[in-house]
């Protein structure tokens, strides 16, 4: 007679803890659509996005299937497309450093430094203690320049002169047999984070020291990571999802995401970043766009 009502109360308190869970995953992961960056200044689709970022006001995309550079406005409309130079072949990355713009670019396996001043463009080719670095993914933090090398999967940190040259300060990834390769990295005040997507773990530098997460059994085409204070988002290019860890022990804290062809869905995304004003976005291959949301 008297467990029927333990029972219940057990199932009640079960329930009750389940509801606050989905109540506080909903809270954690918080993230809406808002529009996309899908078409050029003449309307002109969009093919193969590789890279976008945020300055000033204003979304960079770069058009790869185009061979362009497009800029946006706030809230999302297309205001310039442009070729400096007719030089670009390949482009697939972009970075700010003060007031020009570093392209990579496939084709000519290096870089372009773009100097609006001096309204000129200089293919440069990048080495490391003597051997020829073929960039896939750049970033710029203050005066250095940090690149994923396409062949070795390393990360390579330079200093940039003040006569715009490239001076090697070190070459960034664990050193064990285990290790295949970066497809993505960040640089962010928490250190720096490196994506192996053939070993499905995340890695983590700082002061010194290596630690890694294991992504398996909860991703299954990692492609792309972005980290933002205590969380970090990993981009599935196969799931067609956002998978969101919260730090300091990388417990899963949601997803978001769904495969599919409407705006705010995604088809074979291949780069996610932080913009600005809580702004996230996502490099979209699939649906030739990049689609923003805030979280």
């Amino acid at each position: 007679m008297y467990r029927m009502p333990q029972r219940i109360s057990l199932i009640r308190i079960v329930m009750i803890l389940f509801l606050l869970s989905l109540c506080s995953f909903k809270e954690a992961v918080a993230v809406r659509y808002v529009f996309s960056l899908s078409k050029g200044p003449f309307g002109k689709k969009l093919k193969n996005p590789g890279d976008f970022t945020f300055r000033n006001d204003r979304f960079y995309v770069v058009d790869t299937g185009n061979k362009r550079l497009i800029s946006y406005s706030l809230s999302g409309k297309p205001l310039v497309a442009f070729n400096p130079e007719g030089k670009l072949k390949e482009p697939i990355d972009l970075a700010f450093i003060g007031e020009s713009l570093i392209v990579v670019d496939e084709a000519l396996g290096g870089i372009y430094w773009i100097d609006f001043e001096k309204r000129r463009v200089t293919p440069y080719l990048i080495r490391y203690h003597g051997e020829q670095i073929y960039p896939k993914a750049i970033q710029v933090v203050k005066n250095f320049l940090y690149v994923l090398d396409f062949k070795t999967g390393k990360v390579f940190k330079f200093k940039v002169l003040s006569n715009g040259t490239l001076k090697g300060i070190k070459a960034i990834y664990p050193k064990k047999e285990s290790f295949k390769g970066f497809i993505d990295f960040r640089v962010v005040q928490s250190g720096f984070w490196g994506l192996s997507r053939l070993e499905r773990r995340i890695y983590h530098y700082y002061n010194g020291k290596w630690e890694s997460f294991s992504l398996k059994g909860k991703c299954f085409a990692p492609v792309s990571l972005e980290v933002r204070f205590n969380d970090v988002f990993v981009l599935d290019r196969y799931l067609c999802k956002v998978f969101v860890f919260r730090l300091p022990d990388f417990k899963e804290v949601g997803e978001f995401g769904k495969k599919g062809r409407n705006s705010g869905f995604l088809y074979n995304p291949v780069k996610i970043r932080y913009l600005h004003y809580n702004y996230i976005g996502i490099g979209d291959e699939g649906n030739g766009r990049v689609d923003i949301f805030r979280y």
